[in-house]
């Protein structure tokens, strides 16, 4: 079968929640269409010879679904050359290792996809991969793994793709979107991801610091506030295309939502992993630091989280 007349196949990275949820929406597209399957494997740093049977329950209906899919082996070359589209939903901290082990065997090819908390991976992942089409992308699907073998799909929130260099979508991420029951392709996709930066700098690190529930952070008014205030002056010296007169009714609002949800960082700090810091918080040093901009309390939270890192590390 040519290139152009085989099926798209898409590789993910990883078993995480949210890899394995748009997984799910692909073979259960598979499921309905047979004849426009989509091929897609899971990329792993291990593999064996037995296939990936994995079990999703679909709220509300909490129907149970087993899935199998194939499993490629992270650097197995045969099989990133056969991909159109590499996904890497993956943690922050975990890309610089992703980067090594794909140098020198990603095919240029490939599109990637970034999806993760803040921001700087895909300046990384352009540095190394500068002949691949790279793409970026937000998600709020509700995905939570409950044991290394179940995962509970809780609600589809959005999918958000775009790129800060092409202006189109390849015909892998067009077909990605598609399936997603609120998929889309944005122009400014930077604006979102810094806007969704904005909101995970006030509450994963101060939930991760006093270890308590997104809306338990409203006791530390004189934090959230001091954040704000910087990260609004970082973003204006930066020029983004945000209202940000409207941005800290957003990150109070997103609050208030989640008000009795638990952060990852805070996650990551009670299970004793890394955390996505360097992304965040160390994103926005980064960025004032290059404005010559003073952000004193960003980083005292910074150095808090990291100092938290260091007990368990």
């Amino acid at each position: 079968m040519s290139k152009r007349n085989r099926p798209i196949h898409i590789g993910i990275v990883g078993q995480g929640a949210i890899g394995v949820g748009l997984a799910n929406l692909i073979q259960s597209y598979n499921a309905a269409h047979p004849a426009l399957a989509i091929d897609c494997s899971l990329f792993v740093r291990k593999t064996s010879k037995q296939a990936l049977s994995i079990k999703l329950s679909q709220t509300p209906l909490q129907t149970s679904r087993e899935h199998v899919f194939s499993q490629r082996i992270l650097t197995d070359a045969q099989g990133l050359q056969e991909l159109d589209l590499l996904i890497l939903p993956i943690k922050f901290y975990q890309l610089e290792s992703l980067v090594r082990q794909l140098e020198g065997v990603l095919p240029k090819h490939v599109a990637l996809l970034l999806l993760q908390n803040g921001i700087g991976g895909h300046e990384q992942l352009a540095r190394a991969f500068p002949n691949n089409p790279i793409y970026l992308g937000t998600t709020t699907d509700a995905v939570q793994r409950v044991t290394p073998d179940q995962y509970k799909v809780h609600a589809r929130g959005e999918l958000l793709v775009g790129s800060e260099t092409l202006l189109q979508p390849c015909p892998a991420i067009s077909r990605l979107i598609s399936l997603h029951p609120k998929g889309s392709w944005v122009t400014n996709i930077m604006d979102y991801l810094y806007k969704k930066l904005a909101v995970n700098a006030v509450i994963n690190p101060l939930t991760a610091i006093h270890a308590c529930s997104n809306g338990e952070i409203k006791a530390y008014p004189d934090d959230i506030a001091a954040l704000k205030k910087e990260i609004h002056t970082l973003y204006a010296a930066l020029d983004l295309g945000l209202e940000l007169d409207k941005l800290d009714s957003y990150i109070d609002s997103v609050i208030e939502l989640t008000h009795s949800n638990y952060s990852s960082m805070y996650q990551d700090v009670r299970n004793q992993k890394p955390t996505e810091i360097e992304g965040i918080l160390g994103a926005l040093q980064k960025k004032a630091a290059q404005l010559e901009i003073a952000v004193p309390t960003i980083n005292h939270l910074y150095q808090k989280v990291r100092a938290l890192e260091q007990t368990y590390s």
